[in-house]
């Protein structure tokens, strides 16, 4: 079961247990038990606030992006690990819009290629597919391919080259993985 990853002391004695939200995701896996070790592991799978807001569902952004990488290298033998050196999901709320960025050293090539296999609406189609089946996290009877279509979004894989201005990168010059741009006047 996939949950927030907190960090605690286990042996608090007289002061209080707090917990410290490290605003990871991540799944606990079997009890490591060796006889160097002993421990519990965790499987990252990103961050708490990576999660696609359109109108009032909510979508995980980790996997949604994960559907949408392997339909597209097991469908369309198109390997986005090997083309792709960084990968951005980003929600324009009020364009209502969401974009799944892939930066590319042949971006325009990679582009062609990929809209010549899907064509647009084939891409839209995939994007929306990925948003249900990312609903791992959160409760898929509520949410259909029809209820996605009816929110009135528009869905796009695009392909930018490495240094495009459309991938966001922090003052340190790292690519977070999702934006959730609620006014594109900021």
């Amino acid at each position: 079961e996939e949950g927030e990853l907190v960090i605690t002391r286990l042996h608090c004695n007289e002061a209080p247990l707090i917990r410290f939200k490290l605003g990871d995701r991540a799944i606990r896996l079997p009890l490591r038990n060796e006889k160097e070790l002993k421990a519990f592991q965790f499987e990252f799978r990103g961050r708490s606030g990576d999660v696609i807001h359109l109108d009032d569902h909510q979508f995980s952004a980790l996997n949604t992006y994960e559907y949408l990488k392997n339909a597209l290298k097991n469908l369309y033998a198109f390997d986005v690990d090997l083309i792709a050196s960084h990968v951005q999901i980003v929600n324009h709320r009020k364009e209502r819009k969401l974009s799944i960025l892939l930066a590319s050293e042949n971006a325009l090539v990679n582009q062609q290629v990929i809209g010549a296999k899907l064509g647009v609406y084939g891409m839209q189609c995939l994007v929306k597919d990925a948003l249900v089946n990312s609903m791992g996290l959160y409760s898929k009877s509520s949410i259909n391919f029809d209820t996605v279509e009816k929110l009135g979004y528009q869905f796009e894989i695009k392909f930018v080259d490495i240094d495009s201005q459309e991938i966001h990168r922090t003052t340190v010059g790292k690519v977070p993985f999702f934006r959730d741009v609620i006014d594109s006047n900021l």
